[in-house]
């Protein structure tokens, strides 16, 4: 007999014992999202041992200690890859505190962290899609219906951007913001160092949950063998969504303030990028690329101290 716990509280990789879910037989199973005090939430929990996937509201799933259900460690694979990950990071932040007078290393360094984190982000909101939404739509989730348009893969791609614009490029422009407007005082490599630090950290954490996610026994029975494909698609969309976000901020801007921002050609990207290059660069505090009139033959110098 195992105690009834209160408030309902499940979260991904913990062991429950399921009685009374739907017609399925009552054992153990390992939860794949989190809930907390809402007993009709419907969760995804998985059979291990059958290789089989279910949903289960959280009234019918009770806590219990990790012994009843099989192990479900991150595989060889997916250690490595967090290893890889972090050192990765851990480099390209040594890189930007190590050539604070070198202008042309700490743009490449913001520029490449900050992608790599949205990549990060980007896997990461796209494992949770893919669980929040294992099978398309459910019937606690009304604001979503099964379509011949709104297949379950649009869906899930759907939860994974908006999950990704409020959990990473919202914050990270709130913070380009902020340093751009509100600490002028400090100086550039203080800024700068302000801007990395906090998308190294986010970046690594995303990472982290992305790969320890999508490489457990339990994920790949929910999502298959191709567990950071949906993430991947869901980075790539940050592309053209920075080129509509760029042009409608230049336009309001053009509209409210009478200033146009068109043009521009930051220095130090490959020339093979191109206008990608440009786009790409709009993720950086500006001060870190100096702008040109449009028309003019100059790139633009990234600001030196």
């Amino acid at each position: 007999v195992f105690p009834l716990v209160q408030g309902f509280k499940l979260f991904p990789s913990q062991c429950v014992n399921a009685s009374g879910c739907n017609t399925t037989e009552d054992g153990f199973y390992i939860v794949q999202e989190f809930t907390v005090d809402d007993p009709s939430d419907l969760i995804t929990v998985v059979d291990l041992p059958n290789r089989r996937m279910l949903q289960c509201k959280a009234r019918h799933l009770v806590p219990v200690d990790t012994k009843w259900c099989p192990e479900n460690q991150v595989s060889e694979f997916g250690q490595f890859f967090i290893c890889f990950t972090a050192c990765l990071f851990l480099y390209l932040l040594m890189l930007y505190f190590c050539n604070l007078h070198k202008a042309r290393v700490q743009y490449w360094s913001l520029l490449l962290m900050f992608w790599f984190s949205d990549l990060a982000a980007g896997l990461f909101t796209g494992m949770q899609g893919q669980m929040y939404y294992p099978t398309g739509a459910t019937e606690d989730r009304l604001f979503m219906r099964q379509t011949p348009v709104l297949t379950s893969f649009i869906q899930q791609l759907g939860i994974a951007f908006f999950f990704e614009l409020i959990s990473f490029i919202w914050p990270m422009e709130m913070i380009k913001f902020i340093l751009e407007r509100c600490c002028r005082c400090a100086g550039r490599s203080v800024r700068g160092g302000a801007f990395i630090v906090v998308t190294f950290i986010l970046g690594l954490v995303n990472a982290y949950g992305a790969i320890a996610v999508a490489y457990t026994p339990a994920s790949i029975v929910v999502v298959g063998h191709h567990p950071l494909l949906l993430g991947f698609v869901n980075f790539l969309l940050d592309i053209p969504y920075k080129l509509v976000e760029t042009r409608i901020k230049g336009f309001l801007w053009s509209r409210c303030c009478g200033k146009e921002d068109a043009g521009l050609v930051p220095e130090y990207v490959a020339p093979e990028l191109d206008w990608l290059g440009v786009e790409l660069a709009e993720a950086l505090p500006e001060e870190f690329v100096l702008r040109q009139p449009a028309g003019s033959a100059q790139l633009l110098v990234v600001a030196v101290d």
